[in-house]
């Protein structure tokens, strides 16, 4: 007999059918299973050797695997263990089953739940990084531009340094103001009130990068006290390389989410989860820019023959890095929005009346 067979006569609730495919699992671990049918209930009995059967284990994946399979008529199943030879059980449990049409709308629930979610998660990922990756683009051609006018003017001019921090400082706030405003309108269509959520991005961006640059160029001998409590030694380069950018990446998106969550906070139930996952969601994606860039652009300078030129080379590992932090970060972060939102209906505005017709026809009555 075929697998297909088998699993077709299973779902039909063929005892034997469904003694062949839980032996298929159990049967590598020592265990067989002997079913039998008795109306709607289904009775197992499992052998063992020298030791019984794991109940919490077992009963775990008898019961997870029979919702799944959906055997038709089924809605009791009754689990027996003893060990091999011996008469006297050694435990037994009863599963109730849903019934059959409970099961269906509940597979129903499950696949629309998911579809919601993946829609927001969809919507947010194409308005997110749609809106990024051109402001991006312009931010990587503007960064090439200074370093290349930084590199005939030279590298140690101060005046340049305050020029390039303020138009980065005023970059980010627009950029944040943009991401914000199109972030803004995923949100309006399950909250009602959710316009403060651009001022917050549009502050959060430079204040979150200040904080996590700030830390990963001056916060270094603060991080190694705490890393040196640990019951390890640990290479300079893989504290340099994965730790800093994770410390950092954690402090810079805490802030960024944090503003963001306080502009919500009191409009979506466990709306800390957001806090929560910025941050962590934060410092992982910090790790892969932080990793990723240095190999990629390693390998593109090798391929590009510009190994000889160590500006071009801060500039790409500068841009590839940006984008891997934001699209990881993005990634990341649009689970927990899909999960915070995907329990409110859509908000259907009312449209106005116009108020000059609502006085003409008061006037003409």
């Amino acid at each position: 007999m075929t697998m297909s067979a088998t699993v077709r006569l299973a779902k039909q609730g063929d005892a034997q059918a469904i003694t062949q495919l839980i032996n298929q699992q159990l049967e590598p671990r020592g265990i067989t299973a002997q079913a039998s049918r008795e109306g709607a209930c289904l009775h197992i009995t499992l052998e063992s050797g020298r030791v019984l059967p794991p109940q919490q284990t077992v009963v775990g994946y008898l019961r997870q695997a029979l919702e799944r399979l959906s055997a038709a008529s089924i809605d009791e199943v009754r689990i027996y263990a003893k060990l091999r030879g011996d008469e006297e059980l050694g435990w037994q449990e009863n599963i109730p089953l849903l019934p059959a049409s409970e099961r269906r709308a509940l597979r129903r629930r499950r696949r629309s739940v998911f579809r919601r979610c993946f829609r927001i998660w969809a919507h947010w990922q194409a308005i997110g990084l749609g809106v990024s990756f051109v402001f991006l683009v312009v931010l990587a051609a503007v960064v090439l531009a200074l370093m290349v006018i930084a590199s005939d003017l030279g590298w140690d001019r101060p005046q340049l340094g305050a020029q390039v921090t303020m138009i980065a400082v005023a970059a980010l706030f627009f950029w944040g103001l943009i991401l914000g405003d199109a972030q803004t309108e995923v949100l309006l269509q399950r909250l009602r009130r959710a316009t403060l959520w651009k001022w917050a991005t549009a502050v959060g961006l430079p204040m979150g990068l200040a904080t996590g640059v700030g830390l990963l160029f001056y916060g270094q001998a603060w991080v190694l006290q705490l890393v040196g409590l640990l019951p390890f030694s640990m290479d300079v380069s893989i504290f340099r390389g994965v730790v800093m950018p994770f410390v950092s990446g954690l402090s810079g998106f805490f802030v960024l989410g944090l503003l963001q969550w306080l502009s919500v906070a009191r409009r979506v139930r466990h709306s800390y989860r957001w806090v929560v996952s910025s941050a962590f969601g934060g410092a992982l994606s910090a790790s892969i820019g932080a990793l990723g860039s240095r190999v990629l652009s390693q390998l593109l300078m090798k391929h590009w023959n510009l190994a000889d030129v160590p500006e071009m080379g801060v500039a790409l590992m500068v841009v590839i890095c940006t984008f891997l932090i934001w699209f990881s970060y993005q990634a990341i972060t649009g689970v927990t929005i899909a999960r915070m939102l995907h329990r409110r209906p859509k908000v259907r505005f009312r449209h106005r009346k116009p108020l000059l017709k609502t006085r003409v026809r008061k006037n003409m009555a």
